[in-house]
């Protein structure tokens, strides 16, 4: 009884639906063979609760078509003991602080995995402003902790800036 209480707590509260959901898809066309494919696909959902949080989840690196090499030993085991190249899947969350009317900062975490291994660990921090033509320019750094030796030596990388327009 207590369980069912909570639950209907939870769904009769105004925060649980508020606000804004997204669902989106692309699909990329290569001149070469980018994660085995010259089709990639990415899918995201994403939701904004009244208290700006957002919650995401992404698939991308979605390989489509036919993949040059068949070979399975083509890859070396390089993706986590596996001979395909899988799917990256991110799992996040983001909060929003209005510091002003325009102005707002943002702190976040989103989690990469692979195969069900954990590929990254990416925390991040946003700034914007709200413009009131409904133009917003907002920046976001990001990084990125590899959870295991990478073979390429990749470095954290860093720097996004998005210019989006409502």
């Amino acid at each position: 009884m207590r369980h069912t209480s909570l639950l209907l707590l939870a769904l009769g509260s105004k925060a649980a639906f508020a606000a804004s959901s997204y669902i989106e898809g692309h699909i990329q066309f290569n001149s070469t063979y980018l994660y085995d494919s010259k089709t990639t696909a990415k899918m995201a959902a994403g939701h904004t609760f009244d208290t700006d949080t957002t919650v995401k989840f992404k698939i991308e690196d979605i390989a489509i078509g036919a993949t040059p090499h068949s070979d399975r030993h083509h890859h070396h085991d390089m993706y986590y003991g596996h001979s395909v190249r899988a799917p990256l899947l991110t799992l996040g969350v983001e909060q929003r602080f209005q510091m002003s009317e325009s102005f707002w900062l943002g702190a976040g975490y989103n989690h990469l995995m692979q195969v069900g291994e954990t590929v990254q660990y990416r925390p991040l921090f946003k700034i914007g402003y709200d413009f009131e033509q409904g133009l917003s320019l907002s920046h976001r750094t990001r990084i990125e902790v590899y959870a295991q030796n990478d073979r390429w030596e990749n470095k954290p990388a860093t720097d996004y800036i998005a210019l989006i327009i409502k």
